[in-house]
């Protein structure tokens, strides 16, 4: 009985001999191919998943290698890519909220164990300390680099295009060009949210 362990993929030549001659057959041609897909050595392109822009789909390459580096060639890996979009905590210290958003990516195989992964998100607006966490797994393994935390990009940043103070200048309303999701808050908030501290306390106690 022999054996051969074979760890690099392609064409291979394998000489069996007996008492120094090559028995019947020798050599024989093997072509090997990869083994399964081992998450810890695939390659992600990460440079697409420096920043990221509201609406606008943002894709990036995951190359896929077997335990021994070996490229894989089959295409049938399962990759799975999470966007999460994490809105800043109310309090300092205080544990971060639920995901705002949560948005499944998509991914194809192109060639030569190569795959395309792309994914976009709506929110518009992460208030100061909030973040936007992309996770990549493969066959229910995190690829190298994942978590990432892609910076966010706004096309058209909103501009204020009107402000009034109630009737009694208790609270301000600003107007925008566009909707922008209120910087993550649903309730009225203290002025020092949004204003700096000299602005602010020119409007006195109790404004919000």
């Amino acid at each position: 009985l022999a054996r051969a362990t074979f760890t690099r993929s392609g064409v291979h030549s394998l000489v069996v001999a007996r008492a120094g001659y090559d028995i019947a057959g020798s050599p024989l041609r093997l072509e090997v191919t990869a083994n399964a897909a081992s998450p810890a050595n695939c390659v992600v392109d990460a440079r697409p998943l420096a920043s990221i822009t509201p609406l606008v789909t943002s894709s990036f390459s995951v190359t896929t290698y077997d335990r021994y580096n070996n490229l894989r060639t089959v295409g049938d890996e399962d990759i799975v890519v999470t966007a999460r979009v994490h809105l800043a905590p109310g309090q300092a210290g205080a544990p971060p909220p639920p995901a705002y958003e949560t948005v499944d990516g998509t991914s194809l195989y192109v060639s030569n164990g190569r795959h395309t992964a792309s994914y976009a998100i709506s929110t518009q607006i992460v208030t100061r300390g909030g973040q936007i966490v992309v996770d990549i797994k493969l066959n229910n393994g995190t690829l190298p680099g994942s978590p990432f935390a892609p910076h966010l990009l706004l096309v058209s940043p909103p501009i204020a295009t009107s402000s009034q103070f109630s009737s009694m200048a208790r609270t301000i309303l600003v107007q925008f060009d566009q909707n922008t999701d209120r910087a993550g808050t649903f309730e009225p908030v203290e002025c020092e949210y949004y204003f700096e501290a000299a602005s602010a306390e020119t409007l006195g106690d109790g404004k919000e």
